[in-house]
């Protein structure tokens, strides 16, 4: 298939491997110095077929705006003929890996978040290119992970459209992890159980015009990849960053999101993080933001603001479509939780979760 691209040029597979949500060839040419990275969503774990074409414009439009170092991108497309079945694919650069040293990425992560900071848009959506006018515009519907997890799971939520600020964004994205409490099958096994469930995803509706701040209310709205972490770097033997791999669910979000303190500057999973780990994390952040300070002090300041007042755990809740209490838990030790009543359909929620808790067991 590869081949075809390049005239019949004769070419092999060096290497398969996947990640979360791809498969990935590393396909290499007779006589060519650099091989190529062929990569197809694992069907199951995406469930959007444009996944694939908005990875492919958000690497072209960062490629043509910023010097943050990503793959080359060369093509995507359909597969067909005998791959037929196969799906969209995308082609770019295979770069090799090798272990980074943390101090010198830190420095090179605090560039890339005041190059992505830089980049401003007037509403939230899906990043998109006009052949027409040949401009770069925003579109509704951004695929996200939320929304792509819900989707593997067979849930249906509504899809987010171009909200008129962030804070209705973000409890659309609030409704959508109801919905999907509702929907899903995750163990909840008392009445009690049930209740604290819902009302805490209520209690974070409630508290969503605090969170947001008024400044950044309507924008200007940032280019957010919620996925810039260690284990997406791919550092040389210099310890300089080659490229950030894995653009997609990258869209147009709320500033704060982006000045969310990066996810990936520990090994740790931050959702289930224990208290030990936090204060690693917490070290790693101090090191982060004293190298942030010196390129950008306004990011820096609101990177700072958002660890110091909760505003970070919030902004991982409402992204998640797993429920997670251990979050909310950390959220509440930095403000009083509200005072929220049972909504109308309390009781049938109850009944449902235990209905489904009940089918699993057989009981």
């Amino acid at each position: 298939m590869v081949s075809a691209l390049y005239h019949g040029e004769s070419c092999f597979v060096v290497k398969r491997f996947s990640g979360s949500y791809n498969f990935c060839f590393q396909i290499r040419f007779q006589g060519r110095r650099e091989d190529m990275l062929l990569r197809f969503p694992i069907h199951g774990a995406v469930m959007n077929p444009w996944k694939v074409e908005d990875e492919a414009l958000v690497m072209r439009f960062v490629k043509e705006k910023t010097s943050i170092p990503i793959p080359n991108y060369y093509t995507h497309s359909i597969a067909s003929g005998e791959f037929d079945g196969l799906g969209p694919f995308i082609l770019m650069e295979f770069i090799p890996v090798t272990e980074p040293q943390l101090d010198k990425v830190y420095e090179q992560i605090a560039t890339i978040y005041t190059q992505l900071w830089g980049l401003e848009f007037d509403r939230i959506g899906r990043l998109s290119w006009d052949e027409v006018s040949m401009q770069w515009y925003v579109r509704p519907n951004p695929l996200t992970i939320k929304q792509n997890e819900f989707d593997c799971h067979g849930i249906k939520v509504p899809e987010i459209q171009t909200p008129p600020d962030a804070s209705v964004h973000m409890r659309e994205l609030i409704n959508q992890s109801i919905l999907g409490l509702r929907d899903n099958s995750c163990i909840i096994t008392d009445e009690e159980q049930c209740r604290e469930a819902y009302l805490s995803l209520l209690s974070l509706q409630a508290i969503t015009s605090e969170m947001v701040k008024t400044e950044f209310l309507h924008g200007p709205f940032k280019l957010y990849n919620p996925d810039i972490r260690l284990g997406n770097m791919i550092a040389g033997a210099d310890y300089e960053i080659k490229a950030i791999i894995d653009w997609d669910f990258c869209y147009i979000a709320p500033a704060q999101f982006l000045y969310s303190p990066p996810l990936g500057l520990t090994p740790f999973d931050m959702l289930e993080c224990n208290d030990d780990e936090l204060e690693v994390f917490k070290s790693g952040f101090n090191k982060f933001i004293r190298v942030l300070r010196g390129k950008d002090a306004v990011l820096s300041g609101l990177m700072e603001e958002c660890m110091d007042d909760g505003t970070f755990w919030y902004n991982q809740a409402v992204q998640e479509s797993t429920f997670w209490q251990s979050m909310l838990e950390r959220l509440w030790t930095f403000r009083a939780a509200p005072i929220v009543q049972d909504p109308p359909d309390m009781a049938e929620f109850i009944q449902v979760k235990l209905k489904q808790y009940r089918d699993k067991w057989n009981l």
